[in-house]
């Protein structure tokens, strides 16, 4: 699911099956568009419309309607300026940004991109027991107590 998503062009932040955030961030395949469409939901537009008829007996009238549209045909959606981003925060409005170049970050200097030398994780470190300075001899010396002999040993 993760990779069909990243290969659609929209990447999703939060632990496996979170949906707290979401960022739109390239040009969309179908059927993505539609989906974003759909998530940026509808607007509602105000019409007025008056007309007046002259003549002997001139009259007016005016009406009002409501008109639903969404934000963002999935047309509009494709044809977005790929400088921009839609991000997605649950419980927040959907928001239309422009992206960071990260190459202009004050500190790309410390990462590969910016000549560093590139970050090396070692997994699985693992010390001697030797090498901790903490006073264990081994569980031979560990002796549990009880609720009640904690008691008596903060009595003292």
């Amino acid at each position: 699911m993760e990779s069909r998503i990243l290969r659609e062009g929209y990447v999703r932040f939060g632990g496996e099956g979170a949906e707290t955030c979401r960022a739109q961030l390239g040009k969309a395949r179908l059927p993505l568009p539609y989906y974003i469409s759909e998530m940026l939901g509808k607007e509602t537009l105000d019409t007025r419309n008056r007309s007046i008829s002259k003549g002997s007996h001139g009259s007016s009238s005016t009406s009002y309607q409501q008109t639903g549209r969404e934000l963002l045909t999935p047309d509009e959606v494709r044809a977005m300026d790929n400088t921009y981003a839609i991000v997605f925060i649950r419980g927040e409005r959907p928001v239309i940004d422009k992206k960071y170049d990260i190459l202009k970050h004050p500190n790309i200097k410390l990462t590969e991109d910016g000549g560093a030398a590139p970050y090396i994780h070692h997994p699985g470190l693992t010390f001697a027991q030797e090498d901790l300075s903490l006073p264990f001899e081994g569980l031979d010396n560990i002796i549990i107590i009880d609720e009640e002999e904690l008691s008596n040993e903060k009595d003292r």
